[in-house]
């Protein structure tokens, strides 16, 4: 509902507000998306458009712009993630699923670990507040509906599954759903990911049972076509991931200018603007974000002074060429996390 012309760090600032005023959602009887309700042997995913994205992509991949939907089976915590799924045959799909993202978290460390098979929803199309939020970074037993609403300012409305007791956005195009069991495993990949590259070798991922398909009539299929360039993913995380750093370094006290998650870094770096308290504060903010969710796939930290808007980046480059000792001004952080896409790691 804002101007399209609104600056980055006004964006960025109504979604950290969005966050602090959540609205919960409101479960409906029905919806669009139960316009047509396709269960058992009837389900065929063949019948959803799903492209081949990429020439030489290991499939035809179904979600690629969605809302997949997990429960904590503990908590009661429901999160909104976005993983991506390639068809394997008419009821079946293959998803990468990394486990420190949460809804593979809740995958691997409770339901698999104790033996169990997982519920599982894939919401397609709609709101698009559900995909941009599904794909941002908010910290774990946060639910995603109830910061959706809040950027909506007004409930999202959700409708239950038919085979599981999941709740899903009631003005969805398409929903999937089904079960993950234990230990089963399928192949799939690679696909073009986010970095511009075709990473991940072809290998066992976890198989999804499809259970049910519902949709609206005439339904749209929404699907990123990701890689170089500014991409779905690039413009949406820019604004949330920046606004989860943003909030992290405000809540230790670090007087921060702005962050900036650049769309042309993607999720890989992030840009720093801060007026410098004491010596070497630039290990304590880098600290400060390694450590948390939002900064699970950043590789490269950079830390400007405040005369430097985080947003330009003729003015970073600047600050990095000339006020950027190589030898002194740069940090290398070892043995911590890789990120399964990185297109320079080794399997």
């Amino acid at each position: 509902g804002m101007d399209p012309d609104t600056p980055p760090q006004e964006l960025v600032e109504a979604y950290i507000e969005a966050g602090k005023n959540p609205i919960k959602p409101i479960e409906v009887s029905t919806g669009p998306v139960k316009e047509n309700i396709i269960v058992g042997d009837d389900v065929d995913l063949f019948k959803l458009p799903a492209p081949v994205v990429h020439g030489g992509d290991g499939g035809r991949y179904i979600s690629t712009w969605h809302a997949c939907i997990h429960q904590d089976p503990d908590s009661g915590w429901v999160n909104w993630g976005m993983y991506r799924s390639m068809i394997v045959d008419k009821n079946k799909l293959a998803g990468l699923l990394i486990p420190y993202q949460h809804g593979p978290m809740i995958l691997y460390q409770k339901y698999e670990a104790r033996g169990k098979a997982m519920p599982f929803a894939i919401a397609i199309g709609g709101d698009p507040v559900v995909a941009f939020i599904a794909s941002s970074y908010l910290p774990a037993y946060v639910n995603e509906a109830d910061v959706a609403g809040g950027i909506r300012k007004e409930p999202i409305e959700l409708v239950k599954c038919e085979t599981n007791d999941l709740m899903v956005p009631a003005t969805s195009e398409i929903v999937i759903e089904g079960e993950i069991r234990p230990h089963e495993r399928v192949e799939e990949g690679p696909f073009g990911e986010f970095t511009g590259f075709r990473t991940t070798e072809r290998g066992g991922r976890p198989l999804h049972r499809i259970k049910a398909i519902t949709h609206r009539n005439n339904p749209i299929l929404t699907m990123s076509c990701m890689g170089m360039g500014c991409d779905e993913y690039a413009a949406l995380v820019s604004v949330t991931l920046s606004g989860e750093m943003l909030q992290i370094l405000r809540q230790n006290g670090i007087p921060v200018r702005g962050v900036c998650v650049h769309p042309w870094g993607n999720t890989l770096s992030t840009i720093v603007s801060t007026k410098v308290p004491y010596a070497n504060v630039a290990h304590q903010i880098s600290s400060m974000i390694w450590g948390s969710k939002a900064g699970v796939y950043v590789h490269w930290i950079i830390v400007v002074d405040e005369n430097v808007d985080p947003w330009n980046l003729e003015d970073v480059f600047h600050a990095v060429v000339f006020q950027c000792n190589p030898q002194d001004g740069i940090h290398v952080y070892k043995r911590t996390l890789g990120m399964t896409l990185d297109p320079f790691l080794t399997p």
